[in-house]
This record gives structure tokens, C-alpha cells and sequence, in this order.
């Protein structure tokens, strides 16, 4: 919930650089103006794995103690 609330947060808040959309234009091919996205949206994704992954390795230490 904090990464969802952090990412709201950081994208309503914060405006890049013109010199990184720039670069990620030139560098990776992405139109910015239609992919309004390509500077947050893929480290929530990625952080949102970790999570998903953590929280799945807890649960099963979790059940393992639990029911043996």
C-alpha cells in the first residue's frame, strides 16, 4: 500500500526534467507525449515484484511454522 501511495504522491508532485524525457526519447524509441508513464510506472511494477516476492516467501516461512 505504501508504494502505491508513494507513487501517487511522486507523480502528482514532482515533474522530470525535460533533459530526461529527452533522453529516454532519443535513447529508447518512446514517444513521450503518448506514454505518459515511461519515467514512473515501471519502478512501481518492479517494486510491486519484490513486494509480491517477499510476501510470498513470508507466507510460506509463515505456514511452515504454522502447520509444520
Amino acid at each position: 500500500m505504501a508504494q502505491i501511495i508513494t507513487y501517487l504522491a511522486v507523480n502528482a508532485n514532482f515533474t522530470p526534467p525535460q533533459k530526461w524525457i529527452r533522453n529516454i526519447e532519443v535513447k529508447c524509441g518512446k514517444n513521450a507525449s503518448v506514454d505518459k508513464d515511461i519515467l514512473n510506472y515501471k519502478s512501481v511494477v518492479y517494486s510491486g515484484i519484490c513486494a509480491g516476492l517477499l510476501g510470498a516467501y513470508c507466507g510460506i516461512l509463515i505456514h511452515r511454522k504454522i502447520f509444520g
